[in-house]
């Protein structure tokens, strides 16, 4: 069975998933989720945490702030996908299920790229807003 390295959500003793709301369930797969800012206007979405550290957890549709590369079989990526389309859909980040499954697949490639690292490796995002939209940075965290 083919596995694939891609992000799960982990809490760590300071990190609580009480933190966000929603939260986002321990070891669910997650994505930046970059699509849910687009429809936010910089000069009023301020600068709040949510904004700038956050990954979307894909089963619960919560969040979390650390995620870790850990290897998903290849049907787990593919349910991941498919809830990603609907998620657009209904959303309305994408006007149709075949919008929203293309875009659901854009979603999950650039996060695989990101995730071609060492299994275990913890990451964050910090993202800002400006006058062009969105822009993120992407930053291994050292485990204690």
């Amino acid at each position: 069975m083919q596995q694939i390295k891609f992000f799960r959500v982990i809490f760590t003793n300071e990190e609580t998933p009480e933190k966000h709301n929603p939260p986002a369930t321990a070891r669910e797969l997650a994505v930046p989720g970059t699509f849910l800012y687009s429809k936010l206007d910089p000069e009023t979405a301020g600068d709040t945490e949510k904004v700038r550290s956050v990954w979307f957890g894909t089963d619960s549709e919560g969040f979390a702030r650390l995620v870790e590369i850990a290897m998903v079989s290849a049907n787990e990526f593919q349910r991941m996908i498919n809830r990603l389309a609907h998620y657009l859909v209904e959303h309305n980040y994408a006007p149709d299920l075949g919008t929203g499954f293309e875009l659901a697949q854009e979603e999950a490639d650039h996060t695989r790229k990101l995730a071609d690292r060492e299994l275990g490796t913890v990451m964050v995002i910090d993202r800002q807003m400006n006058k062009w939209g969105v822009s993120e940075a992407f930053k291994t965290v050292p485990r204690k």
